[in-house]
């Protein structure tokens, strides 16, 4: 099992099969195949909201998606390219300006997205990139993908470590101040799993490098599906109780009988019992033997994009819309309270 890779797809499909919008193949967010995915690689912060309004557009394009019914699951990570470029200009990427661009793409989702719940990934801790034992070539590249990391001088980094951690802390200021849990319909949460997560090690004791692309700074394929499992168990954990790391070996977390939701706000608070309180209900299961899941399905697709680094993208799944079922040996329960649609938006970086 563990040589298999298993991607933030393919657990939502484990769920709900009818799951669609997501990329098929390689290309870039303009091709056929990117499908509702709209990740640009090398995406700084500052073009989240153009990234926004370019995957509002695409979802109110696809016929195959009610916006007013389908629930949708928008996840963004963003923020690694900014640091790379730290140097460079403080002050279009210190951490206020940072949040400032995450809040104004937020916003357009709030504003203009019924029915959808909001990911937001914390960056990962970039310094991490200065440690990793890199090559001739690696070390080329880097000097144009990350020199504010790769050839920063030991106080460099350490004034970037700290408006990493900045960037870290005022996205959760920002979205814990409840700008955005005036409605029913629209959450957003803070994913943190990457916040400290070390670059995994061999058994010798060497930085692993099957995690990375052979330029030593994007993410492998076998790291885009450890980052997807890990968001996908962040999800499920409560709003305090989520893991911040991760490590190679964690086991995918399942919905439980007392948890069968993705976790928000409101389902994460103590007092959170009766059916009144819920902000999502059970998934559709497709059958006995899966645990239906609550609240709208995202995934963390990292194929192309920058996960260090971080690319900014956004990708969409849709759930097709499902017809009332006129069996009643199979069980199907609503996402959330008043329909059995939903869409899942994601937007990566």
């Amino acid at each position: 099992m563990d040589n298999v890779i298993i991607l933030y797809i393919d657990i939502l499909k484990k769920f709900n099969p009818d799951v669609i919008g997501f990329a098929t193949g390689n290309g870039g967010p303009r091709s056929s195949k990117a499908k509702l995915d709209v990740a640009e690689q090398g995406a700084k912060s500052g073009g989240m909201a153009e990234q926004a309004r370019t995957l509002i557009d695409k979802i109110k394009g696809d016929e195959s998606i009610d916006l007013e019914n389908d629930w949708k699951v928008v996840t963004m990570l963003i923020g690694g390219n900014d640091l790379c470029d730290y140097c460079e200009d403080k002050e279009s990427f210190s951490a206020e300006k940072y949040v400032e661009n995450i809040q104004a793409a937020l916003d357009i989702f709030h504003n203009e997205l019924p029915r959808t719940f909001v990911n937001v990934v914390s960056v990962m801790d970039i310094v991490e990139i200065a440690r990793l034992q890199r090559t001739f070539t690696c070390d080329i590249l880097h000097f144009f993908l990350c020199r504010c990391v790769s050839y920063a001088s030991d106080e460099a980094l350490e004034e970037l470590q700290a408006v990493n951690w900045q960037y870290m802390d005022l996205t959760h200021q920002m979205i814990d101040s409840g700008r955005y849990y005036d409605r029913e319909d629209f959450t957003v949460v803070v994913q943190p799993f990457l916040e400290e997560t070390k670059l995994p090690k061999t058994e010798s004791g060497d930085y692993d490098k099957s995690y990375f692309a052979p330029d030593c700074f994007h993410f492998s394929l076998k790291a885009h599906a450890a980052a997807g499992k890990a968001l996908w168990n962040n999800m499920l954990e409560p709003l305090g109780s989520k893991k911040t790391d991760w490590h190679p070996g964690e086991p995918l977390e399942c919905p439980t009988e007392d948890r069968p939701y993705f976790a928000t706000v409101e389902n994460s608070a103590p007092s959170f019992a009766s059916a009144n309180q819920a902000f999502f209900r059970q998934f559709t299961s497709q059958n006995d033997n899966i645990r239906p899941v609550s609240g709208p399905s995202a995934a963390v697709i990292v194929g192309c994009l920058v996960l260090v680094c971080v690319a900014v993208g956004g990708a969409v799944f849709a759930l097709r819309r499902r017809k009332q079922l006129k069996d009643q040996d199979i069980l199907r329960k609503p996402l959330l309270q008043k329909s059995t649609d939903m869409a899942s938006t994601l937007v990566l970086t």
